[in-house]
């Protein structure tokens, strides 16, 4: 994070002295940036099979009052005849953060059965978003072939009374996502206007000079690109667009994928500012809000809103988010460190 900031020292003085007639100097000293409060990540107890690490959690949304988690293996949750999504009423978790009458949650589940599709269960594959328009859910899907990462998407049916989840082969799609990159993908689903929106992983300046999102209508049928932000390191997953279209993404960075991700220099640092535990770490985890609108994705106005980091601790790889009303989000890791489901308070969303 120091190399970036001083990189960002470098542009906001060349962005002033280039208004003067004469550059006569540099300074030597570097431009601290504006400090920001960080919101606190409030941590969900659970129990039960789903806080192995094996769960690997890679998306939250909402179907009607239900939070469901979507594990990257289903199948490695053995249940019925097929594997395991996970879901938790809202009103437990109300009753756990706000009414403080429950101590801890258990997962309920669901059957996942996706016949035809065993191949995407192996290792660097995998399911990495979901998101639900009325009963129908879409998934993104990474799978690695011979070497080339390919972005998946498909669709399947969750029978609310049968309390099981059905994917369709036949609906399996190709995302016109980039593939160069080794076990990075679409894995960002969202639904606004009854389209479907992928994201891809990655969209820094240095990898993906013109980012991209992709648009599908409810068959799955590939409609069109969007015009997508620069935004430096990893987006693993969205809200629900609110009616206006905003919605807000994870952005985070492990320090050990900087050297492949190879950031430039974070301008959503230069233009609002930093996390206080943010300054002097290698790590980046926070929440952009973006916004859907005239046919691309662009950045609000509204500041990241930064977590606040665990010092000495490592970094927490969230992978899932759901907004919970306006009092917040729910995030979520995988594995790293561990299985982790918790609520990060947010004033004044809207």
């Amino acid at each position: 994070m120091k190399k970036i900031l001083i990189g960002l020292s470098l542009i906001l003085f060349f962005t002033t002295a280039c208004k003067e007639k004469e550059i006569t100097s540099v300074s030597n000293e570097a431009i601290q940036p504006k400090l920001l409060d960080e919101a606190p990540v409030e941590k969900i107890n659970l129990s039960g099979p789903f806080t192995q690490r094996i769960s690997e959690i890679s998306g939250l949304t909402w179907y009607k009052n239900k939070l469901i988690l979507l594990p990257q293996f289903p199948v490695k949750f053995k249940y019925k005849n097929g594997g395991t999504l996970y879901s938790i009423p809202k009103s437990k978790i109300e009753d756990f953060l706000f009414s403080k009458t429950i101590n801890t949650i258990e997962p309920d589940r669901i059957e996942f059965v996706a016949k035809g599709l065993e191949k995407y269960n192996r290792k660097d594959s995998g399911y990495e978003s979901i998101v639900f328009l009325g009963d129908t859910a879409y998934l993104t899907i990474e799978y690695v072939n011979n070497g080339a990462t390919e972005s998946l998407i498909v669709k399947g049916i969750l029978d609310s009374t049968a309390n099981r989840l059905t994917l369709d082969s036949s609906s399996v799609r190709h995302s016109p996502a980039p593939d160069q990159f080794h076990n990075w993908s679409t894995e960002t689903v969202l639904t606004f206007n009854n389209y479907i929106y992928t994201i891809f992983e990655v969209n820094g300046k240095n990898l993906v000079p013109n980012p991209k999102a992709y648009k599908f209508n409810s068959k799955l049928d590939f409609i069109s690109t969007l015009n997508f932000p620069t935004i430096e390191y990893r987006v693993t997953d969205a809200t629900l667009p609110d009616k206006n279209g905003k919605f807000w993404v994870i952005n985070y960075l492990y320090p050990g994928d900087k050297p492949a991700i190879n950031p430039t220099e974070d301008l959503l640092i230069s233009r609002y500012g930093i996390g206080r535990t943010h300054l002097e770490a290698e790590e980046v985890e926070r929440l952009v809000e973006l916004k859907i609108e005239n046919g691309a994705i662009t950045i609000t106005g509204r500041a990241p809103v930064y977590f606040q980091l665990e010092t000495g601790k490592s970094s927490r790889n969230w992978e899932g988010i759901a907004r919970l009303g306006n009092k917040g989000f729910l995030i979520a890791t995988d594995k790293h460190p561990e299985t982790i489901l918790a609520f990060v308070p947010v004033k004044d969303l809207n």
